[in-house]
């Protein structure tokens, strides 16, 4: 039986990961419309620079070595963990108030929806700011936001949903 659960959990925490990955992306195709730059194409899970990821393809995209950069570039950069992240907080007020109304199973699903949505793209943010890549060196081109201040930003808000994270675990 306790076999059966833990399948159970890992399957809904692959499902809450595919989830978060396909906002955050999605975030990315949203703002680009919205400040009037076309998605030609989403690269899904076969974009290697470390591991296998995604990369969505703009018309027009520049590279970040250009000098100059509009900052619909930094906000298209920056959409998706400014899309998950709310949607963590989101869930770990759902959690507080209301866990203790839920069952087992559904106090489960809402828990990793906060921690899967809380710890993803900071961590993603975090890593990027050290090793120079993802969506966060495209933020740092465009709002000329230096190395070292990233990666403390990175670390804060990876640190404080840890700690959120932990307060209710």
């Amino acid at each position: 039986m306790n076999l059966c659960r833990a399948i159970g959990v890992l399957i809904i925490l692959l499902l809450v990961l595919l989830l978060q990955h396909i906002i955050h992306e999605y975030a990315h195709v949203l703002i680009a419309k919205v400040v009037g730059v076309r998605t030609i194409r989403i690269q899904w899970f076969t974009y290697s620079k470390i591991v296998l990821g995604t990369k969505v393809f703009f018309e027009n995209e520049p590279t970040f070595n250009e000098e100059n950069l509009g900052k619909k570039w930094g906000w298209i950069s920056i959409a998706g963990l400014m899309s998950t992240l709310p949607i963590g907080y989101i869930f770990t007020i759902i959690y507080l108030i209301y866990s203790k109304y839920m069952d087992n199973w559904l106090m489960l699903v809402v828990w990793l929806f906060s921690v899967v949505f809380l710890i993803c793209d900071p961590l993603y943010f975090f890593i990027g700011s050290v090793l120079s890549l993802g969506d966060v060196v495209g933020f740092r081109k465009v709002f000329n936001i230096k190395k070292s201040v990233s990666i403390i930003v990175c670390l804060l808000v990876l640190l404080i949903n840890w700690l959120i994270i932990k307060s209710f675990w």
